[in-house]
Formats: C-alpha cells, structure tokens, sequence
C-alpha cells in the first residue's frame, strides 16, 4: 500500500494540470490516502461472500485467489462532480489478473451534493 503512495505523489509532482479545480481535488485524494494509511481504510476492500467483505487490505500479503478492489477517486465539490475508478483484481499462482479489464469507462453524474 505504501508503492501506491509512493506512485500517487510521484504523479502529482509530474503531471501538468491545467485545471487547478482538478489539482486541488486530487492533491486531497492523495492527502485522505496518506491521512487513512493507519486505519483500515485503503484504496480499495475485500471482495468475496459479500461485495464489501470485512477487513481491510492490510495483509501483508495476498494469497492466489484473494480477490479485491482498487478504487482512487475524487471530488470537485463545488461542481458536485465525483470520480472513481475501480478495477477488481485477483491474485493467481502466476501474479493478477485485473477480472474488470474489459470494463468500457463512461463518465456521468450521479452526486448530487455533499
């Protein structure tokens, strides 16, 4: 969990935003990251009996056939707009397998305010 840390601030540093609305909303997604690191609370949860399985994404490693979600997102509250993508993952004997792969990304708008 620390890489993607590692990688989000990375790609803060790097990108080249041309909206600031956008770079505020995702240096605060970042920020809730980094601030939720000691909880349970990750960039995703379990998949399993139930969609949202209890537990954390704490383990310190993943078995084959641990299946879980990865599900960044972001608000830009004053255009009651959110994003997030999630992709559900399984861990085979060989390395992942991304089981949302073939999933097409749409956007649309569906929060209607805080």
């Amino acid at each position: 969990m620390k890489d993607a840390l590692v990688k989000m601030d990375a790609a803060m540093a790097s990108y080249r935003f041309t909206d600031e609305r956008i770079k505020a909303a995702a240096a605060k997604m970042v920020e809730g990251y980094r601030a939720r690191q000691a909880t349970t609370r990750s960039l995703g949860h379990n998949v399993g009996l139930e969609v949202h399985d209890v537990g954390g994404l704490q383990a310190a490693t993943f078995e084959p056939g641990r299946i879980f979600t990865i599900e960044p997102q972001f608000r830009i509250e004053e255009e009651h707009l959110g994003i997030r993508l999630e992709d559900t993952i399984l861990i085979t004997e060989t390395g992942v397998e991304v089981l949302s792969g073939n999933v097409p990304i749409t956007a649309w708008r569906t929060w209607n305010g805080p």
